[in-house]
């Protein structure tokens, strides 16, 4: 009796076929595996890197417009004779944006993957919130340099103090006493201390002194100070309705941050995480 080699054939090829078939579903499950793996370690790297932080700097950062006053170069003349100084020295105003500070600190990769990909709607909540608080803060630094100019200009002293000691104003400090008077958020007063021969300090609260003249120059610049805040109440007022909008955005965007944070399934795909 002749082997049946045509039905041997068939069971090998039955058995290599169920083979060939165990092993493909065997890498095929690893595949899987490895993939859904590496998208769960995508995501805690997003949460942690990119969501995480910018919620945090929404709940710290953004309480309300912070500025300092720096004493910066203001002027450079680079045809000052040897015995001259070349350079013109003056307080400068800087506003804190936290949110390019914030940005600035994160992985561009992963801060892109995650406003392309995977958080689009969350993201562009971010950006427009972002740059509404810089267009406030815009608006409150050209404010308080319109009000100080008002003030150097009407009362007649020099700017910031000088070598001489003599009299001066320092007109962004008033003007940022004014608007923080009208926001609301100012906590000190202005007070008139006299000197001898005839001269005068304009005070702000218990040490600072923010200008310093004739009794006549300091008495004025007092009535100058309390006409500028009813002059400026208005946009006050407005400021104040801007911030209020922002600060219920704020509120609502932290909380879709902290849901998304939340989620445990990683929405979109990616060239960062890849299946084949």
């Amino acid at each position: 009796m002749k082997p049946d080699y045509a039905a041997w054939a068939t069971r090998l090829l039955i058995y290599i076929a169920g083979v060939t078939t165990t092993v493909i579903g065997s890498w095929l499950s690893s595949k899987i595996r490895v993939y859904h793996d590496a998208r769960n370690s995508h995501r805690d790297e997003l949460k942690q890197k990119v969501l995480e932080p910018l919620r945090d700097t929404l709940r710290s950062q953004y309480v309300i417009p912070l500025f300092e006053f720096k004493w910066e170069q203001q002027k450079y003349n680079a045809q000052a004779l040897a015995q001259e100084t070349p350079a013109t020295f003056g307080l400068t105003l800087v506003f804190s944006d936290p949110g390019r500070a914030a940005q600035s600190t994160l992985d561009d990769a992963l801060f892109e993957d995650a406003r392309v990909d995977h958080y689009k709607e969350l993201m562009s909540g971010w950006d427009v919130f972002r740059d509404s608080w810089s267009v406030l803060l815009g608006r409150l630094e050209k404010w308080m340099h319109v009000i100080a100019q008002d003030l150097l200009d009407a009362s007649g002293l020099p700017a910031n103090p000088s070598l001489n000691l003599g009299s001066y104003i320092m007109p962004l400090d008033l003007a940022a006493f004014v608007c923080q008077r009208l926001v609301q958020k100012g906590l000190t007063n202005l007070d008139i201390v006299p000197e001898e021969g005839g001269k005068a300090i304009l005070r702000l609260g218990q040490s600072q002194s923010v200008a310093v003249g004739s009794k006549e120059q300091i008495r004025k610049l007092m009535d100058l100070v309390n006409s500028l805040v009813e002059a400026h109440r208005p946009f006050a007022l407005e400021i104040q309705q801007e911030l209020l909008k922002l600060q219920k955005s704020r509120a609502s965007l932290s909380r879709q941050f902290s849901l998304t944070i939340a989620a445990k399934k990683l929405s979109g795909r990616c060239s960062l995480v890849r299946f084949f």
